[in-house]
């Protein structure tokens, strides 16, 4: 009989899984993986691991099993609740000062592309690029905020930044006096639609701490160019898959498939184009497939194109399966994520051109979202003032008071989902539940995977 098992618990985040007769077991809180050798096939096979009344079975067996299950996390210390250490850990990734600052910057809203799903769709798209004025109030930002061998994250957005390569380039030369004089790490990346990333940007922009890119594509060729297109209405599939190609070796590259009703039945398609091109051979590109958001079209009009996050789920599996069959890199995203969104950390603000503030990058171009403006003191607003409001409910925003993420096993991964959909009350999200992650409906999809790699 083994007595230690009664200082302990089943961790509530195990899933078990059942793949060709084997036995594994996951935990959404450590990451944790394990399989079971034929000696205990037996016994776990009649296991849940989350029970108390099968907490007892586990005295037949030796103390190395029973260390390995504590070592991954599936047995805690039965005083430990695990749901106040995840509402901790989550709470110091968000307000712990760590002398790290995350900058999402636009160098300028305007765009070289007319997306209609875009949330500048409808509007008079700008065309003006970020002031001297805005660059030096960022410099003194980053000093104010950042102290010496302090770490700085720059994610360039937009609009299109590439549009503006010359302001992001005056702006990173500005920075870097500073970054030097401070001994501050910079790592930056970029999101682009990848039509003026040629080589010798590419090469300019590694002279920039890039390390990542991002590049959107919407489906093979002719679906692709129906909607990622120029003002004048051509297509952009083959100039950004050439860019692609070409790609240097010391930037990783992530394309983001964007996913909605009408596209995914031409996935197949899509792979098969970029397998020609050899794409599936490069090791620094990885694809991963998103779903198409209605965030503020005018009357939510892609809004019934849209997958809800169930539906999307099922498809991501099927899409992943191909790519991965296909030799491709796919990143299923099934390790646990206690660091937070920037919307509701304290270290992270989103800056637009002429200095407006925001918290997340959904809200970018709505001045009523606004937190301040990098020009007026952003750090000294008054307690009743609109940037105020809307500052505080994006702190006071919480996974944690809502029942539904409370008994969530998933919760250690998704940690609430995107607050945006939440902080932004919208009643078409809510009915969705979009803000879940895909992994709440197929997470046993991707451990199956997972084993079939050699995990466990």
């Amino acid at each position: 009989m083994n007595n230690i098992i009664d200082n302990y618990k089943f961790s509530k985040y195990n899933k078990l899984l059942k793949v060709q007769n084997k036995i594994y077991l996951y935990n959404f809180f450590t990451g944790g993986f394990a399989s079971f050798s034929p000696e205990y096939e037996d016994l776990v096979s009649n296991c849940d691991f989350i029970s108390e009344a099968d907490l007892k079975k586990l005295t037949q067996v030796n103390n190395s099993l029973i260390e390995e299950l504590i070592y991954g996390g599936f047995l805690i210390d039965k005083n430990v609740s695990e749901f106040k250490v995840l509402k901790t850990l989550h709470s110091l990734a968000r307000f712990k000062g760590a002398n790290t600052l995350v900058l999402t910057l636009l160098p300028t809203l305007g765009c070289n592309f007319r997306c209609p799903y875009c949330f500048e769709q409808g509007s008079n798209y700008p065309t003006s690029h970020m002031s001297e004025e805005v660059m030096d109030a960022i410099v003194d930002y980053i000093d104010d905020n950042l102290y010496e061998n302090g770490s700085l994250m720059l994610s360039w957005y937009g609009g299109e930044p590439l549009v503006a390569l010359q302001t992001i380039e005056k702006l990173y030369k500005k920075i870097t006096v500073l970054t030097n004089k401070k001994n501050i790490t910079i790592t930056s990346s970029m999101i682009t639609n990848g039509y003026f990333l040629t080589k010798d940007v590419v090469e300019r922009l590694l002279k920039m701490d890039l390390s990542h890119l991002q590049v959107t594509i919407d489906g093979p060729r002719e679906i692709h160019n129906e909607t990622r297109i120029l003002p004048n209405g051509k297509g952009t599939y083959d100039r950004i898959i050439d860019n692609i190609k070409e790609i240097d070796d010391r930037v990783n590259l992530s394309i983001r498939v964007n996913i909605q009703k009408q596209n995914f039945k031409y996935f197949n398609l899509l792979v098969e184009d970029l397998i020609k091109e050899d794409l599936n051979k490069k090791e620094n590109i990885r694809i991963y497939c998103a779903p198409v958001r209605d965030f503020g079209t005018e009357n939510n009009t892609i809004y019934s194109t849209c997958f809800t996050t169930n539906e999307f789920a099922q498809e991501e599996i099927k899409m992943n399966n191909i790519l991965e069959d296909n030799g491709f890199i796919v990143g299923d995203d099934i390790n646990p994520n206690i660091s937070v969104c920037g919307a509701i950390s304290e270290n992270a603000i989103v800056i637009e051109p002429d200095g407006t503030l925001q918290k997340c990058w959904n809200v970018v171009g709505d001045k009523g979202e606004s937190v301040g403006n990098i020009l007026h003191s952003p750090e000294n607003l008054d307690n009743n003032s609109k940037e105020m409001i809307n500052l505080s409910k994006w702190y006071a925003w919480s996974a944690y008071e809502d029942d539904k993420c409370k008994s969530c096993p998933v919760l250690p991964q998704c940690m609430g989902g995107c607050p945006y959909y939440t902080v932004n009350k919208n009643i078409i999200f809510e009915e969705q539940e979009y803000r879940c992650s895909p992994n709440k409906y197929n997470i046993e999809n991707k451990l199956v995977r997972l084993t079939g790699k050699g995990g466990g």
